[in-house]
């Protein structure tokens, strides 16, 4: 079976050799930087994923990426190979690097077919231990080595759960360290900043208890976990034989960190009070995220990642919309958080264009979702600061506004009670005027207002006790006066009376 395979296998060198001097292979000068292979390859779908490379040989239906040129394929179940022949126009041996840009995509193999029909084969991508990929790089990044004058024919044969996103480069050595450098030192200031807002926000929560606070902690880690995962980062450093749990993660964090950011929004907007019909729609979308949580850690991986990609853009819209309808009503830093949530919308909408192959792939859309949401970051912490503030601001006036109002109403209550003891005073001194008078009244008689005999005894007690040794008494009496009652009436009577009174007190 060996030996029928070496047949076929030489069989499909001898063709190879012959196709080789039809296709315009790629000269190399020694001194490429960033040289886009799209333009440069052709593409073979193997739709069943049963082809070997000599079965690839023989049938040589390449054609070039016309409606792909950037390599961008989206969710696909095909396998797919891509022919670049190369030659080196280098004046020495000289070494370059073919770099793929996505780092999720499970397997990607390299064969060099050379001149004289050998074959060399390198593997690399997320579904295989860091330690056993043929260059220790995040992206899947695969070494060539040529001769002066050397030409060779690569065939990358590449599968993915995910999108299919072959987007390359070719570097020679020199260039390509550098640029690597750059590209992790871009990637470590993004999960630094990362950390630590996370780190002051989750302090800051210590110290305020607020929820808000705590789920914008869970929504950064969440973040910066899956843009880990997606830059190849985690694979690197994080999770270097766990492959299995890497591709898991990249549609865990971002499908939690979705949820987090809906239930976060509802909280930081407080929907309840300012959008009730929007706190609503965010809480259906949450339970939604929750299920596109559990496709992405248990179910099928493409699934998973399609649900992950739609549901973002979803997420990122009706956030974005909630936001503008509370700003619209006043609700404390609205505002900001739809600034925010744009340039998240703006990265992750690039971000899953791409991964559907809608849109081609470049600097701008690959790197949209770490941008986007680098700066959502920023501004949801200047957010909630902003938001404290106006808390703050809005507690001082309510406070100012109620201690006006209780010195309003002490100042009222000091009126009332001002104009209450004025009133008691001059209903005292009405009463004591009229008791003055109903003790005048029961000591002295209505008709003639000569004391009467209740004044009798209590001036005579009065005397008795101050005047007992030379106390006297004189007696005035009326005689005949019943005749003048009775012969002219008692009104006569009663003007005799007061007219005696009058010449008594005369």
């Amino acid at each position: 079976m060996r030996a029928a395979w070496s047949m076929r296998h030489w069989w499909a060198m001898f063709l190879l050799c012959l196709l080789a001097g039809a296709t315009a292979a790629l000269d190399l000068s020694g001194d490429e930087a960033n040289l886009r292979l799209g333009p440069e390859v052709e593409v073979l779908r193997d739709r069943g994923g049963r082809m070997t490379l000599a079965d690839v040989l023989q049938a040589d239906a390449f054609a070039p990426a016309r409606d792909h040129p950037d390599l961008s394929f989206g969710y696909t179940a095909d396998v797919l190979w891509l022919k670049l022949p190369l030659r080196s126009r280098a004046p020495r041996v000289q070494s370059w690097r073919i770099e793929f840009e996505y780092a999720t995509v499970d397997r990607i193999e390299l064969f060099e077919v050379g001149d004289g029909g050998s074959v060399t084969r390198k593997r690399s991508g997320d579904r295989m231990p860091f330690g056993e990929r043929s260059y220790a790089h995040r992206n899947p990044v695969f070494a060539l080595t040529l001769a002066p004058d050397e030409s060779r024919v690569l065939y990358l044969r590449a599968e993915s759960q995910g999108t299919m996103t072959l987007s390359s480069a070719l570097w020679s050595d020199t260039r390509f360290r550098a640029h690597s450098e750059a590209q992790y030192s871009a990637n470590a200031l993004y999960v630094g900043t990362a950390l630590a807002l996370a780190l002051y926000n989750l302090l800051l929560f210590m110290v305020l208890r607020e929820r808000s606070i705590l789920l914008y902690v869970g929504f950064v880690l969440c973040f910066a976990t899956a843009v880990t995962a997606m830059t190849g980062f985690g694979a690197q450093f994080l999770w270097p034989d766990a492959f299995e749990f890497g591709n898991r993660m990249l549609g865990v964090g971002f499908a939690a960190s979705s949820l987090l950011a809906a239930i976060y929004a509802r909280t930081y907007l407080d929907t309840a009070r300012y959008a009730p019909g929007w706190h609503r729609t965010l809480g259906v979308l949450s339970l939604a995220h929750a299920g596109v949580l559990l496709v992405a850690a248990f179910g099928p991986l493409r699934l998973g990642f399609q649900l992950m990609s739609a549901g973002g853009v979803l997420n990122a819209i009706l956030i974005f919309s909630c936001g503008i309808a509370c700003a619209w009503r006043g609700a404390p830093g609205a505002r900001i958080l739809v600034l925010a949530w744009f340039a998240l919308l703006f990265g992750a909408l690039l971000t899953s264009l791409r991964n559907f192959g809608l849109i081609p792939n470049n600097v701008l859309t690959a790197n949209a979702m770490p941008i986007g949401s680098a700066l959502e970051m920023l501004l949801l912490s200047f957010g909630l600061a902003a938001r404290f503030n106006e808390l703050k601001r809005q507690k001082a006036e309510a406070q100012a506004q109620l201690l006006a109002a209780q010195q309003d109403a002490l100042h009222t209550a000091h009126e009332h009670e001002r104009t209450l003891a004025q009133h008691v005073a001059e209903r005292t001194e009405q009463l004591e005027a009229a008791n003055a008078r109903l003790r005048e009244l029961a000591m002295h008689d209505a008709l003639t207002g000569l004391a009467n005999r209740a004044a009798l005894d209590a001036y005579f007690r009065d005397a008795f006790e101050r005047h007992r040794d030379h106390l006297r008494v004189l007696l005035i009496d009326l005689d005949g006066f019943k005749h003048v009652n009775d012969r002219y009436g008692h009104g006569v009577g009663d003007r005799v009376l007061a007219d005696v009174a009058q010449r008594i007190r005369d």
